[in-house]
């Protein structure tokens, strides 16, 4: 609709557009290296942002060279001396530029440069870079691939490492976590349990284990929940009306013989030996 704002295209980081490229182009099929050099420590005069190789015969043993932009003013600079790319590009079968949206044109491309553009979902080529007579690789070259792949498999190494670490230190402070809550409210269930003596008792537990009774307060209140004498089937409620109905009949079975049973005062007063 004329009038109508375009829609700005997404920006995608460096970052971003690395990880996805992992997962494009990744292991068995392909292998990627980089920040390849032209050649190893001091020697080298071009860094490319990746090399792509293809490991699979039946989709082609290729090697391709990829300069990542992901900022307008970096592709300017590109453009402004392209031949430097050749340091790298001679050895490659396909020479490619990915890039996020909006930050090439396709009018700009150096011949046979091919363009990829990741959007932050999925990728699209607008220009597949032309095949290339790559020539024999100098081995400056190939031991600079070579450190690459090296240096990526001790860097997974160590990342692999990392990661089992950190899922330990993570495991280890959830049991910290655990016991810490355990803790806490087993601290609150005693001292819930502490108020409910004291209102009940009228006792002070401070006081208890001042003067050193609160162990034997503590063992009397076991003996009776081990005992169960609170209950009123089997405990001393229990016990004291058995007591009383065994009382009562042998009070009837003595005044059936003539005898006079022994008056409550009189059970309460213990009898003294002559």
């Amino acid at each position: 609709m004329a009038g109508k704002k375009a829609k700005e295209k997404p920006y995608v980081s460096t970052e971003a557009l690395r990880v996805a490229m992992t997962r494009q182009w990744k292991a068995p099929i392909h292998a990627i290296m980089w920040e390849v050099g032209d050649a190893t420590g001091a020697r080298h005069t071009r860094l490319a942002d990746a090399v792509i190789m293809g490991l699979w015969p039946s989709r082609g043993i290729d090697l391709e060279g990829v300069e990542i932009k992901t900022h307008r003013s970096d592709w300017l600079r590109e453009l402004a001396n392209p031949a430097k790319a050749e340091q790298i590009a001679r050895y490659c079968d396909f020479w490619w530029v990915h890039a996020s949206p909006d930050v090439v044109r396709i009018e700009e491309l150096p011949a046979g440069w091919g363009l990829r553009i990741y959007d932050g979902r999925i990728w699209t080529t607008p220009v597949p870079a032309a095949r290339r007579q790559p020539e024999p690789m100098t081995r400056e070259f190939l031991a600079a691939l070579l450190r690459r792949s090296d240096q990526q498999n001790e860097k997974q190494a160590k990342q692999l490492v990392d990661d089992v670490l950190a899922k330990e230190r993570a495991t280890i402070e959830q049991r910290i976590e655990h016991q810490v809550q355990e803790r806490t409210r087993r601290s609150a269930s005693l001292a819930s349990v502490a108020d409910e003596f004291e209102k009940a008792t009228g006792l002070s537990i401070a006081e208890l284990s001042k003067y050193g009774t609160a162990t034997y307060a503590a063992r009397m209140t076991a003996a009776l929940m081990k005992q169960d004498l609170h209950n009123p089937y089997s405990g001393l409620e229990y016990l004291v009306k058995q007591l009383r109905q065994t009382a009562d009949a042998a009070a009837d079975a003595m005044k059936e013989i003539g005898l006079d049973p022994p008056s409550a005062e009189e059970c309460r007063r213990p009898k003294r030996i002559a």
